[in-house]
This record gives C-alpha cells, sequence and structure tokens, in this order.
C-alpha cells in the first residue's frame, strides 16, 4: 500500500534485532514451551462464559445436542515482547514510534507455528474428537467435534442449564460450570476454546436504522440543517393537522434533522477547512455478509450529494476504478447463519451500506477495502478480523458491531489480534454501542450493567456519538453527548395537546420502555487502565463500578422454575483504576443522522405486494455512523501526517493532554441548556402510514440513575405459551453517563475539531 512506510525485507534474526524495546532485544521465534508431562491439567481463562454464573445455573438438566463443534485457539508466542512493541511502536515520542512490522515480519515473530497446530490435533484424536478445519497465522485455531461425553473428557468439563435476563429479556443456554482445561503438555500451545456453550455470541450492527427490504421514509416536518424549523407558525402544528406542538419552557423547540450531508459533515469537523481527502490511505470495513449493490449505490449516493446545498462534484464523486475493493467471507467458503432467526443477513445491509458512504464522503480519496464476514458470529467476525491482520489489507479498520462484554466468547482471541495490528500500524475502530451501559433491566439479556466488547478492548479506538447541530452554512454551531428519552404528544377529547410526561422528567420514560438509545460508554471491569487513559481520565470515574443483583421470583411452575424480575444497582470502588470508553466520538444521533441511499423495495401495493425495488435516500445514525465517519478523518489526519498512525489511543490522549484544539468539548447541554427536539414518524414508515406519531426528544440523556424505578407488571402469556403473569419490581438505577466537560464515559475525549492539523503540525510527533 502505498501509505505504508515498510521496514526493509529482512530474515527472522534481522527482524528480531529491530525489536529493541525497553533496552532488551526479542529472540527469534521459538518452538513451544516444554512439555510438562503427566495428568496435570491448565484451566483456560475465558473458556465458561461470563453469563453462566453459580445464580444463573438451573436445576434443570441441560438439552445438549448429538455432537459438539469447538475451536480451539492457538496462542501468540513472545507475547510480553509482542505487547512491548506494539506499545512503543503506537506512543508518540519514543524511537519506536510509527516504526512497524511488516505482516510476515510479526508472524513469523509471534503467530502460532505449524508445531502447535500439530500438537493440538494429536491431543484431540487421542481423546476421540475428529479433526476439522485447521488455519494458521494469527488467530490460528484447530477445530474438533465429538460427542458431550467426549467433549467432556476432552475438555474436563460438566456441562449445566442456565437463565439470564429479565423478563421478556431472559436467555437460556447450556455450558460449562467450569473453565475448560487441557493437559499441561499441550497448555502453552492453546489460548482459549469457543463452542462449548449454545449462548447468543453474535454481534449486532451497533446503530438505530430501519430493517432492510423496504425503504424507511422520513416524515414531515423536518430540516436540512440544524433549527431551520422550528414548531412555530408554520411548522407549529402537526403536518397535515391542526395538532398544536407544545412549547417547551416558554420555547419552541426544533424539528429533527432530514439528515446530513457529506458536506455538511466535513464543514462541521473541519474536513474541509484541512483539504486532506484520504489519499493514498487504505481503509477497510468489517461487516457481516454484502449487499448486492453496495458499490453501486455509493455512486449513485455521491451524485446526490453533490447536488444539495455545499455539495462539491470534486469531493461527492463515485468511486474511481480500483479504488472500492471486496473481500468475501474470509476464513469460510459460503455465507453463514443468514436466516432471520440466526443473524438476519438482510438486516446488515443498511449497516454495510451507511460504513461505506458515510466514509467515503469524509475521505473520498481513500481506498476502501469492504470485508464482509461469513456470518455475524464472534469466529465468523474474528476471521475477517484475522483476514486484515495477516494479509496487512489496511492501515485503518472501521468496525461498527459488538455485543455485551460478557456475551463475547473470543475475547482473548480479539485481543491478541488487536495487539499484532498495532505492531503492524493499523489502528481499529469501534462503534461504542447505542446503549450506554449495557442494562439488563431494559435493554439485553444479560446479568449486569456492562459495557460492549470489542469496543472496550485497550487495543481499539473505542467511538462514541453525539447529537450534532450543523448551521445553514455547513458550520459547528454545538454538540452534546447522544442520549434521548420520548415523550409523546397526547391529544385530549377536546383536542388539546400536551407532552405525555413533564418536559424535564425521564424516570417516566424510563418506566415505560421510552428510552430510545445513546452513547455507549461506562468502566471496562475486566481491563486495567491502560498507559495513554492515565493523566486524562479521572481517577475516580475509572474506579468507579456498576454492580447489579438481581430480584428473583419463584413462578410456582417446572416450565419456567425462578425467573429474574429486574437487577438493583449499586455503585462500587474498583482496587485499582480500569479502562473507560469510549475514546473519542462523532455523529450519530438518528434524529441528526446522515442521509443515506440504498436500493431497497417501495410501499405495499394494494395486495400488501412491496413496490419495486428502486434507490431511496432516507436517514440513518447511531454509532455506526460515528465510527466509519472517525475512521475517514483519521484516513485524512493520515494523509496529513505523510506516515500509518497505526493504533490511535496513544496520539489521541496526547493530543487531548496538550490542549491542542484537536477536539470539540462536549457536554450534556447543547448550548448551555437542556436540549430538545421535536421528531414524527408515520404509524408504519415503510408504507407512510397515517397518523403520525409525534414525540419530544430530550437530549443529552444518557441512560438513568435513580431510587425507585418501578417497571410494569408482565401479563400471563407474554413470555410465551403458558408463560406465569410476573408482578411490577422496583429498582434502583446507577447506570447514567454523563458529559461534563472534559473526558466523558459518554464521549471520551470529545469529536473532530482540528483534529486533522494538529497531525500536519506534529509531522514528527
Amino acid at each position: 500500500m502505498k501509505n505504508v512506510t515498510r521496514l526493509r525485507t529482512l530474515g527472522v534474526a534481522g527482524v528480531a534485532s529491530l525489536l529493541a524495546v525497553g533496552g532488551s532485544i526479542v529472540a527469534s521465534a521459538t518452538a513451544s514451551a516444554s512439555v510438562n508431562p503427566g495428568t496435570v491439567r491448565v484451566a483456560l481463562a475465558g473458556t465458561q462464559t461470563g453469563l453462566a454464573t453459580a445464580k444463573a445455573l438451573q436445576k434443570a438438566a441441560p438439552a445438549l445436542p448429538a455432537h459438539i463443534t469447538a475451536d480451539v485457539y492457538l496462542a501468540d508466542r513472545n507475547t510480553a515482547a509482542l505487547t512491548a512493541f506494539a506499545k512503543a511502536a503506537s506512543t508518540p515520542g519514543t524511537e519506536q514510534y510509527h516504526h512497524y512490522l511488516t505482516a510476515d515480519q510479526a508472524r513469523t515473530l509471534f503467530a502460532p507455528t505449524a508445531a502447535e497446530a500439530h500438537s493440538v490435533e494429536g491431543w484431540a484424536t487421542s481423546n476421540g474428537l475428529r479433526v476439522g478445519a485447521v488455519t494458521s497465522g494469527f488467530g490460528a485455531y484447530v477445530q474438533v467435534t465429538g460427542t458431550p461425553s467426549a467433549i467432556t473428557h476432552a475438555f474436563s468439563v460438566k456441562f449445566g442449564s442456565y437463565q439470564v435476563g429479565a423478563k421478556k429479556l431472559a436467555q437460556r443456554f447450556w455450558a460449562p460450570e467450569e473453565a475448560a482445561s487441557v493437559p499441561a503438555s499441550i497448555s502453552s500451545d492453546v489460548l482459549t476454546v469457543t463452542g462449548l456453550d449454545n449462548a447468543k455470541h453474535q454481534a449486532a450492527p451497533d446503530e438505530t436504522l430501519p430493517p432492510p427490504g423496504q425503504n424507511y421514509f422520513v416524515a414531515p416536518w423536518s430540516s436540512a440543517y440544524y433549527g431551520q424549523k422550528v414548531a412555530s407558525g408554520k411548522y407549529g402544528t402537526v403536518a397535515g393537522t391542526t395538532t398544536a406542538i407544545p412549547a417547551v419552557n416558554g420555547k419552541a423547540q426544533p424539528w429533527t434533522v432530514t439528515g446530513y450531508t457529506p458536506a455538511q459533515i466535513r464543514g462541521a469537523y473541519n474536513v474541509t477547512k484541512s483539504g486532506e481527502t484520504g489519499k493514498g490511505v487504505t481503509v477497510a470495513i468489517i461487516d457481516a455478509y454484502i449487499p448486492p449493490t453496495l458499490e453501486s449505490d455509493a455512486n449513485k449516493y455521491t451524485q446526490w450529494a453533490a447536488g444539495q446545498p455545499g455539495g462539491n462534484q470534486a469531493l461527492d464523486k463515485p468511486f474511481a476504478n480500483g479504488q472500492f475493493t471486496t473481500v468475501l467471507h474470509p476464513g469460510a467458503t459460503t455465507w453463514d447463519d443468514t436466516s432471520p432467526s440466526e443473524c438476519g443477513a438482510a438486516g446488515w445491509y443498511g449497516e454495510s451500506t451507511l460504513d461505506v458512504e458515510s466514509l467515503h464522503g469524509v475521505a473520498p480519496d481513500a481506498h476502501i477495502t469492504y470485508v464482509g464476514a461469513s456470518d455475524c458470529t464472534d469466529q465468523g467476525l474474528g476471521n475477517a478480523v484475522a483476514y486484515v491482520v495477516n494479509t496487512h489489507a489496511a492501515s485503518i479498520v472501521t468496525d461498527s458491531w459488538g455485543e455485551p462484554y460478557n456475551d463475547s466468547s473470543l475475547v482473548s482471541v480479539y485481543d491478541q489480534l488487536f495487539e499484532a495490528g498495532a505492531a503492524e500500524g493499523i489502528g481499529f475502530f469501534f462503534s461504542s454501542g447505542d446503549d450506554g451501559y449495557e442494562d439488563p433491566n431494559y435493554e439485553d439479556a444479560t446479568d449486569q450493567a456492562e459495557v460492549d466488547y470489542p469496543t472496550s478492548s485497550p487495543w481499539v479506538t473505542s467511538v462514541g456519538g453525539t447529537s450534532l447541530a450543523i448551521g445553514k452554512d455547513e458550520n459547528y454551531e454545538s454538540e452534546t453527548a447522544w442520549g434521548t428519552f420520548l415523550n409523546p404528544l397526547t391529544v385530549s377529547s377536546n383536542g388539546t395537546s400536551s407532552w405525555t410526561f413533564a418536559p424535564t422528567d425521564t424516570r417516566d420514560e424510563v418506566e415505560n420502555y421510552d428510552y430510545d438509545g445513546s452513547s455507549g460508554g461506562g468502566v471496562a471491569y475486566a481491563y486495567a487502565q491502560p498507559w495513554y487513559q492515565k493523566n486524562v481520565v479521572p481517577t475516580t470515574l475509572a474506579e468507579t463500578e456498576v454492580t447489579s443483583t438481581p430480584i428473583t421470583y419463584n413462578t410456582g411452575t417446572t416450565t419456567y422454575g425462578t425467573v429474574t424480575l429486574g437487577y438493583n444497582e449499586s455503585l462500587t470502588t474498583a482496587s485499582s483504576p480500569r479502562r473507560v470508553i469510549p475514546d473519542v466520538s462523532a455523529l450519530a444521533d438518528p434524529s441528526t443522522g446522515i442521509a443515506v441511499g440504498e436500493t431497497l423495495y417501495g410501499p405495499d401495493n394494494a395486495h400488501g405486494v412491496p413496490g419495486p425495488e428502486k434507490f431511496y435516500i432516507s436517514r440513518i445514525g447511531g454509532t455506526s455512523l460515528a465510527s466509519p465517519t472517525f475512521a475517514g478523518i483519521e484516513a485524512d489526519a493520515q494523509q496529513a501526517a505523510g506516515y500509518p498512525l497505526g493504533f490511535a489511543n496513544p496520539a489521541i490522549y496526547g493530543l487531548d493532554a496538550q490542549n491542542s484544539g484537536a477536539f470539540h468539548n462536549i457536554t450534556d447541554n447543547l448550548c448551555g441548556a437542556t436540549a430538545y427536539e421535536i421528531r414524527s414518524n408515520y404509524t408504519d414508515p415503510y408504507n407512510e402510514t397515517l397518523p403520525l406519531v409525534t414525540y419530544l426528544r430530550r437530549l443529552g440523556v444518557d441512560g438513568y440513575t435513580g431510587t425507585n424505578v418501578t417497571f410494569p407488571a408482565v401479563p400471563a402469556g407474554a413470555l410465551g405459551t403458558g408463560s406465569p403473569a410476573l408482578p411490577s419490581v422496583t429498582v434502583t438505577l446507577e447506570s447514567a453517563l454523563q458529559a461534563n466537560g472534559g473526558y466523558s464515559d459518554a464521549t471520551g475525549v470529545g469529536s473532530p475539531d482540528n483534529y486533522i492539523r494538529a497531525f500536519s503540525f506534529h509531522r514528527g510527533f
């Protein structure tokens, strides 16, 4: 790749001489650690899903399949040296900074060897397991299949039945009651094992978007830029009606934006001012699957964008020949788990379209490599990450997917891949999630308030979300943390309209499940504070954890047994500072989101059949917009710097500590006051069905903290045929995130301001 500064080609011994880190020289690759004979076994960390707790264990025996297929992942070598090198190569001010290894050099020094794979294959066969696929390089694994009894014997586990999550969010699964283990003779070859449970380990697109298939129509009223239309005068009623829109605190509130254009985002984040376009930089996008019209839609979208106010044909332009390439289902030969009950392949199409068009909009000359994973499982997406690292397919990677940390089955594998990527000068960007903390009371089938993964890995850049006000001239006006509660418009029998809840009250919205998403963030309990966050992230924030205690109810039935009604939350102090996310942020609020173009079906005809396919412009948001937007701006910054920036966090926190003006300082209040906006939706947005449903949206409220929060009772049958009625439950919530200026767990160090220019000024950074 043109933008990568590569080390000259060297043999293993020559490469080793380059790895002078901390005054020590890393030796060349060696074989596995010495064999420890006998019957001693070594437990494998992370092989018992974090959801399989003693409190979640059920009395019923697990319903196991006839055969279980597991993947035994191989351990990297010289891991301490890999960590030291990756840290030095990524940190400005070190001698090693931005001097990276090639992919071949990194694999030679650190990746698992064929000898390790052969060792695991022999052990598996001797334990009655059938060996399937065997891969190589970073992220390598040996696939094994056996009966439950053979798997139980080989990994020394006992399977149990578990249930986690509250009420309708409950998840039932089988899993080991203890960590899996292997003989000491192969323990140095094995990193972890996945496939030993059937809990959900599927990533989801981190965004608020309509399901593909039919177009999502944006209802009136909406604005071309922030504040263009406010709820007074001509726009003071629900469109097409005489229903008045009430003021808030005596002030008419703005209608939401139809969807910002690339030119508006370039202007607000000073991309236009920088003059950079990402030329010479390759950015990879990793998603599951690939839409059939991805590239053609992106090209049509640029033509539309060029014709909008502020559009520029020199920047809003189709891909040049060879500028957009695809890599399909790496590590597999087919697409898998495509049905709606599994990954729902069609549900990823809007995600992929958003990623490509938003990235291309802010870095129009960057080369984009789209990597479509075979499915949305941890392994399928992990294979795509491994492909990028093993081939150095790009120097910047954006990923708009994730899952609650405890749901992830391959944490140690992903972390090693990200570390190896850092050693090669690859920077991974992940959207931080769309729910603040993942809270089991009203969001996910998990057992505690927790952050998402992979975005919480210390070796990736976590990108949070904002609500962004862009003015008439593509100018930045203000920005707040993305966090939205919905307040429905109510019309009385005499035609008087009012907001259902007091505008300043969010308790009622929480209790009625009117929480509409927010920037993901919080404390990652599993990780110690990384070196780059010290002296930037407040210690009190980094040491504050949310503890979740289940409130259970015995249904008196055999089928449902004891269920969890909710979780009481309390704040505890960690023994030492932890990793906090996000690191940075960018536009995400779906009501001030981006316009996206996609080929979709139209409204139903009289027979209920969707209309013909055509190219539509709609609006999409979520931190799935924030990540590719920041990754595109990173490509511009890399062009400005003149060298690959690699793992970005040390430089990001270094710029923030210098008060360089690289980032906008973000608070929960837009323009110094509590912010609101008004949005109407069609009753059925896919068919433009009336009447319109109108909401007051309070912004800058990322989750909720408060006592005596009561969630309603659940009627009989709501959890499934024959399910019993469940009583209401009152809990204490402590999962709110706050942006008070400076670093915050809602927006990190802030959104891009003069970020690109900072690298022009720091070419020797």
